[in-house]
Parts: structure tokens; sequence; C-alpha cells
């Protein structure tokens, strides 16, 4: 039995990508539970250290009962994936007190902890642990919070599982070809993602080199946003130069291994965080990656030349997908070992919040 349980609603179906594929690889360790909901033939089942509650309302009923009732003399510690002002933050930190561990779903802290006081004040003093996920923003709250209260922080970078997203040698082929895997799932996200920004520099790259563009889907019943995706690849006349993959995709390993990069141009973090999940992956297949400067991974793309940055704007997009290019050789030969120095899951595990509780 693991002492450390993951709890939430959705984890065993549809939740987002990012928060599913950080839960699954903690929970594939074997080191850490999950008590969630999911889409299942059965009310409940049992399956080693997870316990999968069905979607119905019977089984959400029993899920609730069971984590009011049963988990807390079951789990040790539980941890919970949410944003600051989720009410089961506040719950289970009454009911289990000093006995939560909470991960930041994204970057919520900009400038000044007061941007949530019900949290700082009701929530953060009962949790154990407190998981950061970009380094800036874990700087800015420990500057703000008491020096006894900043033992709970701490950084929780994504990471990245190096069997399934193993190296290999670029493609030998002498169309450039960069790959999209970011796909959209509002409207809100479209814009935030900087698709049409992304585009705008594509054009220009491809105008005068041989390239092309695979964009990942992965989101077939959203048909209005791939129309709209459409209708900006026929804007830039770019029919001919860009691929789009529609469709559930099992190992996004071998798209990694045929693109030469990877690139995310977000335009915010409201859909997006700090270290995009894709550009990790590619990494750690040995391919350079390009992205907006806004991201804090840009800074180990810059420190340690395994990618190119750029502003949000075409031109600029352009020009780091020209740089990417021209160096392209000195930087996929660096990529070598980047995510096992940065985002390594077994670095994750030897942090205080999994080490106490083993």
């Amino acid at each position: 039995m693991a002492d450390i349980y993951i709890w939430g609603f959705g984890y065993g179906s549809e939740h987002d990508e990012a928060t599913k594929l950080k839960v699954n690889e903690l929970v594939n360790t074997g080191k850490v539970g999950l008590i969630t909901t999911g889409r299942i033939g059965k009310l409940w089942t049992s399956q080693g250290n997870k316990l999968i509650f069905n979607r119905s309302f019977i089984g959400i009923a029993l899920f609730l009962i069971y984590s009011i009732l049963i988990m807390p003399f079951r789990c040790n510690m539980v941890m919970i994936m949410a944003r600051l002002n989720s009410p089961w933050l506040f719950v289970w930190t009454r009911l289990l007190k000093h006995k939560v561990i909470h991960i930041f779903s994204n970057e919520c802290i900009h400038s000044d902890i007061s941007e949530y006081p019900f949290y700082f004040r009701y929530v953060f003093k009962y949790t154990k642990y407190v998981g950061i996920t970009c380094v800036r923003e874990k700087r800015i709250i420990d500057q703000q919070l008491p020096s006894k209260d900043g033992q709970k922080t701490v950084l929780f970078l994504p990471f990245v599982n190096g069997m399934k997203y193993y190296y290999c040698d670029p493609p030998n082929v002498d169309t450039f070809t960069i790959t999209f895997a970011s796909a959209p799932m509002t409207e809100s996200a479209f814009d935030n993602k900087g698709i049409d920004i992304m585009l705008q520099g594509f054009k220009k790259f491809s105008d005068v080199i041989d390239a092309k563009l695979i964009i990942i889907w992965r989101r077939e019943k959203y048909t209005g946003l791939l129309y709209n995706m459409n209708i900006l690849i026929k804007d830039y006349c770019l029919e001919d130069k860009i691929e789009i993959i529609n469709g559930e995709i099992k190992n996004m390993h071998d798209i990694y291994a045929r693109s030469h990069t990877t690139i995310l141009v977000n335009r915010n973090h409201n859909n997006t965080p700090n270290y995009p999940q894709s550009l990790l992956e590619a990494l750690s297949v040995g391919r350079p990656i390009i992205t907006s400067n806004i991201n804090e991974i840009a800074d180990i793309i810059l420190k340690e030349d395994v990618g190119s940055t750029c502003e949000l704007n075409g031109e600029s997009v352009c020009d780091a997908m020209m740089d990417c290019y021209a160096n392209y050789s000195r930087k996929q030969l660096k990529t070598r070992g980047i995510t096992k120095k940065y985002f390594d899951l077994g670095k994750t595990l030897e942090s205080p919040m999994f080490s106490e509780n083993q």
C-alpha cells in the first residue's frame, strides 16, 4: 500500500492531458497511489495502488463517502493537483490537517501572494507541502512568506519518462520538419497558444527553406477549432507544407523522431505551463525546441543551447526557426541528457514531500 495517494475527480478518464500524464507517471512508480473517478464498467475497481470509482451518480457518491470516511485513516498523505481556488483544497485541509500535499496545477502567483488571500490564510498553513511548478513563482512566494513557512514550498518541475521518450538520431531527409504538438481545446486556448503567430513565422521560413510543419491535433471532436486552423492555413497558402494528424496517437515518440524540432509559441500561461510537456518530450528524444521567451524553459534553452527562443511576432518566430535550422547540428548534439539533468522523475521522487513518506 502506498503512503501517498493522489486524490481528484477524473484522473481515470478525461482530466487535462498534462495533469493526467504526471499522475500516471507517479502512480506507475508504485510509490504513489491514486483515488479517483473514471469511465469504468463497474461501480468501482481496485487495481494495485489505484482505486477508481465509476463516474455515475452512485459511483461519485461512493467516491465521496470513501474519501471522507475511510481515506483519512488509510493514507498517510493525500496529494491534490489543483488551482488555488479549488474548494476541495479547503475541505481536505480542514479534514486532514497537515496531511495534504498541494501541487499547483499551473502558474498562479505573478507578483504578490495577496492575489490569493483566502488560500494563504486558510489553506496554505494547513498543508504539509506545496509543490510549485516553476522557479520564479516559487521565488516570489518564498520571498513573501514567513521563514518558517518557506520550508513547505517545494519545486515540482514536470518530468519526462526517458524509457518512453528515448534518444534517437534526427531524420536523414532534406526537408526541415517542425512539429507542433500542443493542440488547443477551447477558442481562448487557440489564441493563447499563438497558432497564428506560428503560422506567420513558418510562412516566412518556408518561403526560403524547404520545410514542413506537422500539426498534432488529437482533437477530432473539436471540429470548430480544426476549421479555424484550416482557414488560417489557407490564408497563408500553406496547404502543401502542413500535415495535420487528427486522431489519437499512441506513440508520440515516433512523431518527434521524424521531426527536426518541436515548436510552441504561447502568448501567456493561461493554457500553457512554463515547461510545456510536448517540448520536454521532444528534448528527451533529442530534438531542439523553439518557444516564446515568456516561458521559463527559455532560460534552459539559452543556457544549454538546445533550441531557439522568440518574441510574440511572426518575424521573430521565423528568425528562431532560421537559427535552429542554421545551427542544427550543434544544438541537436547538446540535447543529449538535458531532460535527465533538469526533468528527471527520479529526482522528483527524492524531494522531501516524497522521501519523508517512504
